[in-house]
């Protein structure tokens, strides 16, 4: 099974993934859909997400920008928390030089949330498959 939205809900939308316990699979499932009356996206958007493939969409960012809001992954006004994202990804790696190479390369604010949001959840992906944005 790969990692669900190989990242989210990017997390289960993103995020839904074969290194997420069931646990942490149901609470991205229940802020996916929280997210998704609010962002407009679609089940397919999510379902291409969680099968690995991050469309270049804006109801997709949006979501993903929601989801990492509701995780703490992300402020109200969804700049990043690189505290919590470190945290996150020394989880799944026991080399610090590893983690701060990965921060340094894909936590990068971009022009706007949404954009930020769907960068960095693609590198994320891209270093970590087994990263998990949630406990």
């Amino acid at each position: 099974m790969k990692f669900l939205v190989r990242f989210c809900a990017l997390f289960a939308l993103i995020f839904s993934t074969y290194a997420l316990t069931d646990e942490q699979k149901e609470k991205l499932n229940v802020y996916s859909k929280e997210c998704k009356t609010q962002s407009g996206v679609t089940q397919d958007l999510i379902e291409r997400g969680r099968n690995g493939e991050l469309v270049d969409d804006l109801t997709l960012k949006k979501q993903i920008v929601c989801v990492m809001k509701k995780i703490g992954m992300a402020t109200a006004s969804g700049e990043l928390d690189v505290e919590y994202i470190r945290n996150r990804l020394k989880k799944v790696s026991g080399d610090d030089e590893e983690v701060e190479r990965i921060i340094k390369k894909c936590v990068v604010t971009r022009d706007t949330p949404e954009q930020t949001a769907f960068e960095v959840s693609k590198c994320l992906l891209e270093q970590k498959p087994k990263f998990s944005p949630v406990d």
